[in-house]
């Protein structure tokens, strides 16, 4: 049932043009002549054919008429703009309803629409309205999308005030809502409450939203979270009353800070590092923005940024850094009305230097050792001298894979001609690469590959498995023959860059005599760097969780290949480490919502960490244990910015996390009823913008759920046309009598 209530206007002065209507009343009347009658002989045969038709003319003049006033009276409401209340249905007095009102939390809800309020301010008082329109007896439950949802109040309350006391707790929204999770979580409290109080026996759900594209449309037209998400709009519509309040604001425009990264594989006090800023206009017209970067709380860069509408724009720029340790850093545009994407937040740990192991699997007990010496000078050819290497190699006996009490103190592990793996140091391999570490394995006469393939190849437990290719038998070429020679692959690989269009380097040209088979299972992550030319890979590199691992199937030095003679060998192995190196920065960087995670080596049944928020409140960590590590793992990450983690002695540590938020959340496009109903719910849903009634008062026979405003003056100005065509067709109808 559907109640209309008495209209307004949007243009309320129009109506004193309704006094037109009168005019054509006023011309006939003022037009009528006052006479005398007079006998005349020769009118008397006339009188009475005119009185005939008389009757006839007076009723085509007074329909004239009033067709020439509807047109004025309709006209005038049509430029006044009619509003007419509707109730799209009416609840019974004591029919009592569960109300289950549904929250956008996405951050895009705290754009201001003027210089006090706010689109989450405007969605709070929506919901205090709607609570306040409720029976006696009602049942109230309030669900906030967010990431993930949220059940603020579950189970159906009838205490009013408790409900407001948790709306108007929540804070602001600085995270990106997940529309499929809260709809299923809006499902299920449905069904739950139907079980738990029968006694309510209808449900209405109010969304709150401003239907934003980002948040609402999932990726890809045929995706299955979009088909998921028109499931759960029809079994909605099956179980409840479906209204969506559109509080969102009118073409929003906004500019924000979509990226904020390293561009190097790392941060040293030797050399100066490069950043990458990416900004983004989502408006129409071009604008010019202030950028400033700031490191620990300084400034320390500065740009006038021309932003064009939709185009990303990229800010590089190079910062030497004099200490070492974790520093925040900060990107920072002009605030606007959404300002929480006009900063972004990096942490960057700077390292004064680059700890590596080499390995020696045939110590010589000589100051230069063939298996590790030309590796040592590759990376540290300074050695002796006041260096200024980023690289610290070490070489050290396999025993250290055992006997060293922590291996991640090192960045970087060489294995170098290892004859044989064992279970207690794939044991301790493993998590040293899963949390970030680089390890290169260059191969060797002593290499048993099945010890390696046994415990760190396709054949071991899932959770040990770090080769990226099975080794296999050993291929060799006399001296006498012509060696293999390297194959870069056309220098695709990003190890490669620094070779790429410098065929003088002499990468390809360098011999090969002798190289162990490598072979990549089929759909494996693995990379091929090198190949030997038509014969298979040389190198390969695999992805394992944070770390990476580079598997060289020849030696590392001169016993079966000529590449530590050849002046490539410097700047191959370098470049082989940088990139097992990139990406352990990675895991300092997470979204809003997210947790911090960090595992370190157990050194105390007493360690503990303090993490300190932006807010700079404190909280004390319990940390989890597993075998010999601790693990931290920190959920209160609503607020953008850094976080501070403080470990405790004997660790006595600290460390920095970047906490930003979602980019895809900027794009403040919304969609309109068309769209919404086209691509996303095809489902009945109402949608709705004006507030809803007041509380019921005692005694009505009803009392509204809801109301929606709906334009006459589209229907108006129809009528308007309808009645000049009956006009000119009255009039020609009239003439033609006459």
């Amino acid at each position: 049932m559907v109640l209309a209530q008495l209209p307004e206007f949007a243009s309320v002065s129009m109506l004193g043009w309704l006094a037109a209507a009168g005019v054509p009343f006023l011309i006939h009347l003022l037009s009528k002549r006052r006479f005398r009658e007079r006998e005349w002989a020769a009118m008397r045969y006339l009188r009475s054919a005119v009185q005939k038709r008389a009757k006839r003319i007076r009723v085509e003049q007074w329909l004239l008429l009033l067709v020439r006033t509807l047109l004025i009276i309709l006209m005038v409401l049509a430029i006044a703009q009619p509003l007419a209340s509707q109730m799209p249905y009416t609840i019974k007095v004591g029919e009592r309803v569960h109300r289950v009102i549904v929250l956008d939390g996405s951050y895009s809800m705290n754009y201001r629409t003027g210089d006090e309020g706010d689109v989450w301010k405007e969605t709070l008082q929506t919901a205090r309205t709607l609570v306040e329109s409720h029976q006696t007896g009602d049942g109230l439950s309030l669900l906030l999308m967010d990431s993930p949802p949220q059940a603020i109040v579950g189970s159906p309350t009838f205490d009013e005030q408790a409900f407001l006391l948790e709306l108007n707790h929540l804070p602001e929204r600085t995270s990106r809502a997940e529309v499929v999770a809260s709809l299923e979580r809006t499902l299920s409290l449905i069904e739950e409450a139907k079980r738990t109080n029968p006694e309510l026996k209808r449900t209405e759900v109010h969304f709150i939203s401003d239907l934003g594209r980002s948040t609402w449309i999932p990726q890809g037209a045929d995706s299955p979270e979009r088909t998921r998400l028109q499931e759960l709009g029809t079994s909605l519509s099956r179980e409840a009353s479906l209204v969506l309040w559109n509080v969102g604001s009118s073409r929003p425009v906004n500019h924000a800070v979509v990226d904020f990264r390293m561009v190097d594989q790392f941060a040293t006090m030797t050399e100066e590092t490069e950043f990458e800023i990416t900004l983004e206009l989502y408006g129409r017209e071009p604008e010019t923005k202030p950028l400033q970067v700031l490191i620990d709380g300084s400034v320390v860069f500065e740009e006038q940024v021309s932003l064009e509408p939709r185009v990303p724009k990229t800010v590089r720029f190079g910062h030497l850094f004099r200490h070492g340790g974790f520093h925040a850093m900060e990107a920072r545009l002009q605030e606007d009305r959404l300002p929480l994407d006009d900063h972004r937040f990096l942490s960057v740990e700077v390292k004064e230097s680059l700890h590596v192991l080499l390995v020696d699997g045939r110590p010589s007990g000589d100051r230069f050792s063939p298996n590790t010496g030309f590796l040592r000078i590759a990376l540290n050819p300074e050695q002796g001298v006041a260096s200024t290497s980023l690289f610290e190699p070490e070489v050290r006996p396999e025993t250290v894979l055992l006997e060293a009490p922590d291996l991640s103190f090192y960045d970087a592990i060489f294995l170098c001609d290892v004859g044989r793996i064992t279970a207690s140091e794939a044991k301790r391999l493993q998590p040293f690469v899963e949390r970030g570490g680089g390890l290169l394995i260059f191969l060797g006469p002593q290499v048993v590959p099945g010890s390696y393939n046994r415990w760190l190849g396709p054949e071991a437990d899932p959770d040990f498995r770090l080769l990226p290719a099975l080794i296999g038998p050993r291929i060799s070429r006399s001296e006498d023959d012509e060696p293999f020679k390297i194959d870069p692959r056309q220098y695709q690989h990003p190890v490669l860059d620094l070779f790429r269009g410098n065929p003088l380097a002499g990468l390809a040209d360098t011999p090969v005599y002798t190289y162990h088979q490598l072979d990549m299972p089929q759909e494996s992550s693995a990379e091929t760097i090198l190949d030997i030319q038509g014969n298979g890979p040389l190198i390969v590199e695999q992805t394992v969780g944070e770390g990476k691992v580079v598997l060289i199937g020849t030696t590392s030095d001169t016993r079966w290949n000529e590449m530590p003679r050849w002046h490539s060998f410097v700047p191959l192995v370098q470049e082989l480490l940088r990139f097992a190196l990139q990406g352990p920065e990675e895991k300092f960087q997470v979204v809003v919502d997210q947790p911090l995670q960090y595992s370190v080596r157990t050194l105390s049944a007493d360690l503990k960490a303090t993490v300190t928020t932006p807010g700079n409140e404190q909280e004390e960590v319990n940390l989890r244990t597993s075998g010999a590590m601790s693990h931290l793992e920190f959920h209160a990450t609503h607020l953008p910015g850094n976080y501070q983690v403080m470990w405790g002695p004997p660790l006595s540590q600290k460390m920095l996390f970047a906490v930003n938020v979602d980019p895809r959340e900027s794009d403040l496009r919304s969609l309109s009823v068309e769209e919404f109903r086209e691509e996303i719910w095809p489902s009945p849903i109402t949608f709705l913008t004006q507030l809803p009634e007041s509380r019921v008062e005692p005694g009505s026979a009803t009392a509204p759920g809801f109301r929606q405003q709906v334009s006459w003056s589209t229907g108006l100005l129809y009528g308007v046309l309808a009645l000049l065509l009956l006009d000119t067709l009255l009039g020609w109808r009239f003439a033609h009598h006459t």
